[in-house]
């Protein structure tokens, strides 16, 4: 009997059906691979969207009146958030009821992402009349510019400040001080003189806060300086808050030294519309922030300096000595402690006093 032994193996064929169905294995696994991440992704840019909306939407509860006035406080708002492109926020109030005329709806939406945008939306409810006033605690100059700025600019906490001032008030918008030319920059040299007080000798921990409408963005809009009006340079640590140009930018708001200078972005500020800006300096050696219209903004040259230095000079608003760039200025306040920005993002909605 004659015995034939046939050798275990693969032939050509079944080696490629083989390879086939693996390569086939791989490639679902990884398009399942690519959409968990994917999709990983954009629960995650949810997740950060919702944050910032919940976030605007609990600073805002307090930004309602009774009766209920339907605005739009923040629009289009530019916000920063991780891992999102473009993120803008808009918060909005409305009326629901006309038989409950005290009662709001805010809604605040966050859209981010290239086209088409995504957005996320939430909204609550609140009480107009149990809406918090404005904030007072450790306010330590009060201008609200109220009329006349020698009888109504008020201060708090006992600073003895006098107030002598060469820019005039705009009848269209009284409250409002006018600085600098109507026309053209050749007369730009309108100052508040605020005086010295231990109370505004701030080195760290202080809030400066403004209503603003600029006329002109390419000259610069000293709106508080601690050097008096002697050159920056003689008191090196003293600091001016500025808009204008910045380091050959435009629109910006700026902290300037005679050292160095903390600014924002290319046009966070615009001309003949009215602003809130605010400069807030934390704890020692903590960068300082800038707020526009309740939002901290972003910046073209970050914060490098530790504590700022008071020489007890005179505090001015303006300038006396330099051309720079027109504008009007309401509701201006210094505080004797860094605001949050709940607190910031308050004040913007409550408008000016």
């Amino acid at each position: 009997m004659k015995h034939q032994n046939s050798q275990a193996g693969f032939t050509a064929i079944e080696l490629l059906i083989t390879l086939f169905v693996a390569a086939a294995f791989l490639i679902a696994g990884y398009q399942l691979f690519s959409l968990v991440v994917r999709d990983g992704g954009a629960v995650n840019a949810e997740s950060v969207a919702s944050n910032i909306a919940y976030d605007h939407l609990r600073r805002y509860e307090t930004a309602t009146s009774d009766p209920c006035v339907a605005r739009t406080p923040l629009r289009s708002g530019r916000v920063e958030g991780e891992g999102l492109a473009n993120p803008t926020v808009t918060v909005t109030i409305t009326c629901p009821s006309s038989a409950t005329p005290g009662l709001s709806q805010i809604t605040s939406r966050v859209e981010y992402g290239n086209e088409p945008r995504r957005s996320v939306e939430y909204s609550t409810y609140a009480n107009g009349s149990t809406a918090a006033s404005t904030i007072t605690s450790d306010i330590v100059l009060w201008l609200k510019m109220n009329g006349n700025l020698t009888t109504s600019a008020g201060t708090k906490n006992g600073s003895n400040s006098t107030f002598a001032y060469d820019a005039g008030e705009n009848s269209a918008n009284p409250g409002a001080i006018v600085f600098g030319p109507s026309a053209t920059l050749s007369s730009g040299t309108d100052d508040i003189d605020i005086g010295h007080a231990p109370e505004l000798a701030l080195t760290h921990n202080f809030t400066v806060s403004a209503w603003i409408r600029p006329a002109y963005l390419t000259a610069e809009f000293p709106l508080y300086s601690t050097q008096g009006n002697a050159a920056i340079t003689s008191y090196p640590l003293a600091f001016q808050l500025m808009i204008g140009p910045g380091s050959g930018g435009v629109g910006r708001l700026y902290v300037k030294t005679g050292t160095s200078t903390f600014e924002s972005v290319n046009n966070t500020i615009g001309i003949n519309t009215w602003q809130h800006v605010a400069f807030v300096k934390g704890d020692s050696c903590l960068p300082g922030k800038l707020y526009v219209n309740g939002s901290e903004v972003p910046y073209a040259i970050s914060d490098t300096t530790c504590n700022y230095a008071d020489y007890g000079r005179t505090k001015t608003m303006g300038s006396t000595s330099v051309n720079w760039g027109g504008g009007r200025v309401d509701d201006f306040r210094i505080y004797s402690r860094a605001l949050s920005g709940g607190e910031i993002a308050r004040l913007f909605s409550e408008g000016s006093q």
